[in-house]
């Protein structure tokens, strides 16, 4: 499986917490991949993907791509996945990822200023 290039030194393939896994691959044949290698490891173990849930989000210049691999469920919205916002929307992520958990933060906190009342 191909991973996806961060920088020079770093690639990510997969990051995991407890049962959410997210994967990210750089073409179809490493979805295909993936998937073959899921089914072996089904057969091996007795567990099983739940592939209802999956979903895919093309990144990049796929961005626009509609068709389906493995009949994965395409988002168009952004995907919540170990916590943070994947999007094509750079402003609604860093908004979602930054401001919408800023103020129950400051909540949490105790540390309101009279201009913190009016944001929303």
């Amino acid at each position: 499986m191909k991973g996806i290039q961060i920088n020079k030194d770093n690639i990510v393939k997969i990051t995991q917490y407890v049962d959410d896994t997210t994967v990210f691959v750089q073409d179809i044949q490493s979805v295909h991949n993936l998937f073959n290698l899921l089914r072996e490891f089904e057969s091996c173990s007795g567990l099983r993907i739940n592939q209802t849930k999956s979903e895919l989000l093309w990144l990049g210049s796929l961005h626009n791509r509609k068709d389906s691999v493995l009949n994965l469920r395409i988002s168009d919205d952004a995907i919540y996945a170990l916590g943070i916002y994947f999007s094509y929307n750079e402003e609604m992520a860093t908004k979602k990822n930054f401001f919408d958990k800023l103020i129950p933060l400051k909540k949490l906190l105790n540390i309101w200023s009279s201009r913190d009342i009016n944001i929303r």
